[in-house]
């Protein structure tokens, strides 16, 4: 089963509890990450929007055309993967994102602390 380990559940919630702390990588963790998180829990892609342009102004950035087609672009993605795959896309995890991203490599200090 390709379930989503509870060290990854907390990372994940902590981050889209915490958005105030995200100061640089938004994007990129809503693309790699988050959209695809939200989409295995369940969510509509219309709530999956809804949640990370809310996300992304409480970073205090302004929800721009590259977030919504980024987050966009991801849905479509997903919905493609499972329907093909007949499975989930699984999420990155924040670790293989920090190895393949290093300038986010402060996630794993605001996310441990």
């Amino acid at each position: 089963s390709r379930g989503l380990g509870d060290v990854y559940k907390r990372q994940i919630k902590y981050i889209l509890e915490h958005p105030e702390k995200i100061h640089d990588g938004r994007a990129r963790l809503l693309w790699l990450a988050i959209v695809p998180y939200l989409v295995m829990q369940g969510y509509s892609d219309v709530r999956v929007e809804e949640i990370c342009q809310k996300w992304v102004e409480k970073t205090g950035e302004e929800w721009k055309s590259k977030y919504r087609c980024k987050v966009n672009a991801m849905l479509k993605y997903c919905r493609e993967f499972e329907k093909n795959q007949g499975q989930k896309w699984m999420p990155i995890t924040l670790e293989r994102l920090i190895e393949n991203f290093s300038d986010l490599a402060w996630l794993k200090e605001v996310i441990e602390n």
